[in-house]
């Protein structure tokens, strides 16, 4: 049967190391490649690969066909669909949805329902134990109340902010893992804000290091870091739509 071949699996570990090893443009490459070479079965993995890799039309192309709605949401909020990304969610009760309609509003520019999806989002990833997902539920609620700061100019607000965010790096060490890069740029870029300078670039360095290229999370850290032109080529080059990290421009 061809969902047991050997060689599909081999395939399948192949792409998983080229990710490993952030070897991007091979990956990029066999991604944009790969259709014919990968089973039924594998479609959803190939997707998660795919979004990884800044490729979310074609993430959003195989978790249609594997009927992974979540993950074609997830694909779509990347390039800022938002339109195309909530009908995928209706129907879904559960705190991943939540999170990713939180995102939805704010990509549509809807802050305050934002803000309460996010918070049940977080509520509720809590309850279940989801430390994936009660991440980006904190990334989302600091990344509001860093916005409003900046938007009020309020210095409070910028200390509400990174106090936001340092549970995310409570959780990293709950769970005994690095912490997330998105809630690392995140708190680089309020520190910046709040007194620019080495502990700012330091924290940015780190969150760089821990993302994914083309990845909210490094296209905010290069922001931080003042490598503008490399933040607009990642952004770019994966498909990241404006309204995920312009706000951060200086």
């Amino acid at each position: 049967m061809k969902h047991c071949d050997p060689a599909h699996t081999i395939y399948l570990e192949k792409l998983q190391e080229l990710l490993r090893t952030s070897q991007w443009e091979e990956l990029r490459r066999e991604l944009l490649s790969a259709d014919s070479a990968l089973t039924g079965g594998q479609l959803a993995p190939a997707a998660v690969l795919a979004l990884q890799a800044g490729l979310p039309e074609q993430a959003a192309s195989w978790a249609q066909r594997a009927g992974e709605r979540q993950l074609q949401a997830a694909a779509h909020l990347r390039m800022g669909h938002t339109e195309a990304a909530l009908p995928l969610l209706q129907g879904a009760d559960d705190h991943r949805a939540e999170v990713m309609r939180a995102r939805a509003a704010l990509l549509a520019g809807d802050p305050v329902q934002a803000q309460e999806r996010a918070a049940q989002a977080h509520a509720r990833a809590f309850e279940a134990g989801d430390a994936p997902s009660l991440l980006a539920a904190i990334a989302l609620l600091g990344e509001l109340e860093l916005r409003g700061a900046l938007e009020s100019g309020s210095r409070t607000g910028l200390h509400a902010a990174l106090n936001v965010l340092a549970e995310g790096l409570k959780i990293a060490e709950i769970v005994n893992e690095p912490a997330d890069p998105h809630v690392l740029a995140l708190i680089a870029l309020t520190q910046h804000h709040i007194n620019s300078g080495p502990k700012a670039q330091a924290t940015a360095a780190k969150a760089l290091d821990r993302s994914l290229a083309f990845s909210p999370a490094q296209v905010l850290a290069l922001t931080v870091l003042g490598r503008h032109e490399e933040a607009q080529g990642q952004a770019a080059a994966g498909t990241l739509a404006d309204a995920w990290w312009t706000w951060a421009q200086p």
